[in-house]
């Protein structure tokens, strides 16, 4: 019996011993862990150290009570208890120690990383976008400085050899030109803008492009003169030249040019309102080649004139041309005026005069002949008042309200080959003491009025 007593003591004193060292085991790392008294605290953070002090050694005077109580101590309930206690203040120890321990060595850690990751992460290249758009300012600056040579206010030129071209004028910009040329050439111009050339001497002046915008060009002496078109209240002052040709290529709308002298003149169309003022030339020849639309064309002294449509109100003064041939090719229509002087040549209208048109024919010694194969040479009521020594109706006349009042001079001729009823022909002698005119009719309707009338 005592043998299974001791042997019973025995097995509960190495029960006892194990219990002990599967307690202590997991308090191996903090003592192993801890740090010395002489070594220097890590710098991360102040807090955390004071936490991993103050339960190091609670714990460790804990541990030598406990183990050699339950080595010594033969009796079994005590140790039992004495080892749920502790048991149960390890794991309390444990959970306070793991998060210092590694809480602090995880953010030291992160915090570097943290670091790099924001410095490329700056607005800084976005900066530099923002740079790019203002390198697009400067091209901006080189167009304006290649305008300024050709924009300046004043530009003396003095080369009778030379050709200069004037770039496009705009922006209500003004520019004068001094000197001797041979050439110039004008690129256009609008927004008001002046071109003032009236001090500039050229052998030649050519717009090869159009005014527009209320812009003026003044110009000085040139033998030849090419305008293009010109618009928009824009004006073309060539009255100081006396050139030997003026052509103006371009139609004319809202425009205006003034004329020198010329010896020959070619307009082009001119239309809406615009003028052409070439009272001052003496020229061999004028040719209005496109049509007019409510506009005027006043003329000087020309040899000969060629007329094309005239419409709409227009007015083709050449009261002064004193002309040996006038040939008016187009019609004449919507209440248009013709005024043409030919004291001894001859005035020939091959277009029809429609849509109460006004015809003032100066031809003391000259003929008047209307001929139309096709069509009707008069009708809509136009009125004619003709001074020649002939006239020839060649065709149809219509017209409830035609008049044709024609003064005959001395060995006057009046032909009509059809009168239509309703129109009037009237005719007189220049001067009462000249013989009478001789007449010769054709168709003639009944309700047509042909008449001599007393002289004036």
């Amino acid at each position: 019996m005592k043998r299974d007593v001791w042997l019973g003591i025995l097995l509960i004193g190495i029960a006892g011993i194990g219990i002990a060292v599967v307690a202590v085991m997991p308090m191996l790392p903090f003592f192993e862990s801890a740090p010395p008294k002489d070594a220097p605290r890590p710098e991360p953070r102040v807090q955390l150290p004071k936490k991993v002090e103050t339960p190091i050694p609670e714990a460790v005077e804990a541990k030598p009570k406990v183990e050699p109580k339950n080595v010594v101590e033969p009796i079994a309930p005590p140790m039992d208890d004495e080892k749920k206690e502790v048991a149960k203040v390890e794991p309390k120890v444990e959970a306070k120690k793991e998060p210092t321990k590694v809480d602090p060595k995880e953010f030291a850690k992160a915090e570097p990383k943290v670091e790099p990751k924001k410095e490329p992460a700056k607005a800084e290249p976005k900066e530099v976008a923002k740079a790019d758009p203002k390198a697009k300012l400067p091209k901006i600056e080189p167009k304006k400085k290649e305008v300024k040579p050709e924009l300046a206010p004043l530009v003396k030129l003095d080369d009778p050899q030379a050709d200069y071209a004037l770039k496009s004028l705009y922006g209500n910009r003004d520019v004068k030109l001094v000197g001797v040329v041979k050439k110039l050439t004008i690129a256009g111009a609008g927004d008001r803008s002046v071109i003032d050339a009236t001090e500039l001497q050229a052998q030649e002046i050519v717009f090869t492009g159009n005014l527009n915008g209320g812009a003026k060009v003044l110009l000085g002496s040139a033998r030849s003169l090419k305008i293009a078109g010109v618009n928009s209240g824009s004006l073309v002052d060539a009255s100081r030249a006396d050139a030997d040709d003026v052509i103006i290529a371009g139609d004319l709308n809202t425009g205006t040019v003034i004329l020198g002298n010329a010896r020959t003149l070619r307009v082009a169309g001119v239309n809406s309102g615009s003028v052409v003022d070439a009272r001052k030339i003496d020229a061999q020849e004028v040719v209005l080649a496109g049509n007019l639309n409510l506009s005027k064309v006043l003329l000087g002294r020309s040899r000969k004139l060629t007329v094309a449509d005239v419409n709409s109100q227009s007015l083709v003064d050449g009261s002064m041309l004193g002309a040996s041939e006038i040939l008016i090719k187009g019609a004449i229509n919507g209440g248009s005026t013709l005024k043409l002087h030919a004291p001894s040549g001859r005035v020939e209208f091959t277009g029809p005069i429609n849509d109460k048109a006004q015809i003032e024919i100066a031809a003391p010694a000259g003929t008047v002949s209307l001929k139309n194969g096709k069509s009707a040479i008069i009708t809509g009521n136009a009125k004619m008042q003709i001074e020649a020594q002939k006239l020839e109706l060649r065709g149809d006349v219509h017209g409830e309200k035609t008049q044709i009042d024609v003064t005959l001079t001395k060995d006057g001729v009046v032909a009509a080959d059809r009168l239509h009823a309703g129109v009037r022909l009237h005719y007189r002698k220049a001067n009462a003491a000249d013989p009478a005119p001789r007449v010769e009719t054709g168709n003639v309707h009944p309700r047509a009025d042909v008449r001599e009338a007393p002289p004036r």
